[in-house]
């Protein structure tokens, strides 16, 4: 039974092709494009959960196809992680308004930037590479603040709440949600 369905923008066959095998074993349902036009086809017909999109296409780059794709109506709020063989340093991670540079080390959203403190910005960068996924008070620390880092859980709960009101001028805020007795989780589709 497929629990959803990801677009695949990959131009190399043996590694689209993998993606899409262990997508498919997961229970996804993939659609495949091996450049920018092709994946332009497939999506004026088709409406994936998300979309992994490869940053170096013989077409146009990927980031400028999400871009693009961000810009549109119908799109804005599609998942796309970008698929590189770069340094994970160099990561850009996009979702809804919101754009994370890590190698810039910068949040923006739209021409703006967004100002964060240190640890709202691990927040953010741990939680968008995680999406739709709830996370507990215990999980954020063990992972975002370090498994040897000893602080209060209610910790997370502080600057879970300063994340919010810096993303609250670009209209992000509800991208961060409390899952009651649960934890948090970033969502684009739920927001």
């Amino acid at each position: 039974m497929a629990t959803g369905k990801i677009l695949i923008v990959e131009d190399e066959v043996p590694i689209r092709e993998m993606i899409a095998f262990h997508l498919v074993r997961a229970g996804f349902e993939t659609l495949e494009a091996g450049d920018c036009r092709s994946a332009r086809q497939l999506l004026a017909d088709e409406r994936p959960d998300l979309a992994l999109i490869d940053w170096m296409l013989p077409d146009m780059s990927g980031l400028e196809l999400t871009r693009t794709l961000k810009r549109e109506q119908g799109f804005e709020d599609l998942g796309i992680i970008m698929l590189t063989a770069q340094s994970v340093n160099d990561e850009i991670l996009v979702a809804g308004v919101l754009e994370l540079d890590a190698a810039g080390h910068r949040v923006v959203a739209g021409d703006s930037e967004i100002r964060l403190g240190p640890t709202e910005y691990r927040l953010l960068r741990f939680l968008m590479a995680h999406p739709d996924r709830v996370y507990s008070r215990t999980q954020l620390l063990d992972r975002v603040w370090g498994a040897n880092v000893y602080v209060e859980e209610r910790t997370v709960d502080v600057h879970v709440r300063r994340l919010r009101k810096a993303l609250a001028e670009a209209g992000a805020d509800a991208y961060i949600q409390t899952v009651r007795g649960a934890g948090y989780r970033f969502s684009v589709r739920d927001a």
